[in-house]
């Protein structure tokens, strides 16, 4: 006696669905997947070195139009330590409001910042990012975008105001302390005195209407003028009562030793180089470079143009 036959009955939604995964699952044999997205930085190697691009900071968005920009840094074949620079870009998005989520269409390097690169590589660096990003995940949270253009908001608010006018330069040739004001002289009474206090400086500087005297003092030195502006002449000690509302310095850090310094005055932001006698150079560069030797300053010469640099 045969074997019964025995048929499988299987609906026919139910089939179409084992169809589609049978077909799904040989689609993934034949196509690799795409391997996790590995965050920042990113890095990549190319003809012209090592690139590392850091987490990019969003600038402004207009309509769907993102610009920001990211640090970078490239290290060339020989270099002993990479080079660290600024790229800017657009970025065009699709935000969906319903997930939060944004994604991005396309991206374009405007411009590439780096120490020493000429315009043909600066342009040759934007290429190779903007075809590495190609095969980025840039997506992101609509938070996170808004909570980054809120952070560049605030950072261009902070410095709306920032003065970068240079400070003006007082060289001297002897040894001089700097006493600076932010404006003209301002004077408020000491309470429980009769004197009064310059208040627009850090030095410790004191009016005695008395004598009609202002009164200086930094570390283990003394000076007296009729002017705040000056001329300051050093003294070996101020009446008591300048000394009642000055506490001593007892640190030994900032003690002077040998002849007292001149003081120097100004209202306006200025800086000192004061040099123990002429300037006296030394090499700190091979023949390149020289520095200020005799001097607490930070000053560097370029021998090739001659121009001095300055610390601030």
């Amino acid at each position: 006696m045969s074997s019964p036959m025995i048929h499988r009955i299987v609906r026919p939604g139910v089939a179409s669905v084992l169809a589609g995964l049978a077909m799904a699952a040989s689609l993934a044999v034949a196509i690799p997947a795409r391997a996790a997205d590995p965050g920042w930085p990113r890095q990549f190697d190319s003809s012209s070195g090592s690139f590392v691009i850091y987490q990019p900071q969003p600038e402004s968005l207009d309509g769907d139009v993102l610009t920001g920009r990211a640090a970078f840094s490239l290290q060339k074949s020989g270099a002993a330590s990479p080079t660290f620079g600024v790229l800017w870009f657009t970025e065009q998005i699709e935000i969906d409001r319903d997930s939060s989520a944004v994604s991005a269409r396309s991206l374009d390097v405007t411009k590439v910042r780096l120490p020493g690169i000429t315009p043909d590589e600066a342009s040759r660096y934007e290429m190779l990012v903007e075809t590495q990003a190609t095969g980025w995940d840039l997506s992101g949270s609509l938070e996170e975008l808004q909570a980054g253009l809120a952070a560049a908001e605030k950072e261009r608010a902070s410095v709306a105001g920032l003065d970068n006018a240079p400070p003006k330069i007082l060289f001297q040739e002897r040894r001089a302390i700097l006493v600076v004001y932010d404006g003209a002289p301002t004077l408020e009474p000491i309470e429980r005195s009769k004197l009064q206090r310059v208040v627009n400086t850090p030095y410790a500087v004191v009016f005695d209407p008395r004598s009609r005297c202002y009164y200086l003092n930094g570390a283990n030195l003394w000076y007296q003028a009729k002017d705040p502006l000056g001329t300051w002449s050093n003294i070996s000690s101020p009446p008591a009562a300048i000394r009642e509302v000055v506490p001593p310095d007892t640190s030994t850090y900032d003690q002077v030793e040998g002849p007292p310094p001149e003081v120097l005055t100004a209202t306006v932001p200025t800086e000192l180089i004061a040099t123990d006698g002429p300037p006296r150079y030394a090499p700190l560069v091979g023949d390149e470079l020289l520095y200020l030797a005799n001097t607490e300053s930070d000053v560097v010469l370029e021998v090739s143009t001659q121009y001095l640099y300055v610390l601030i």
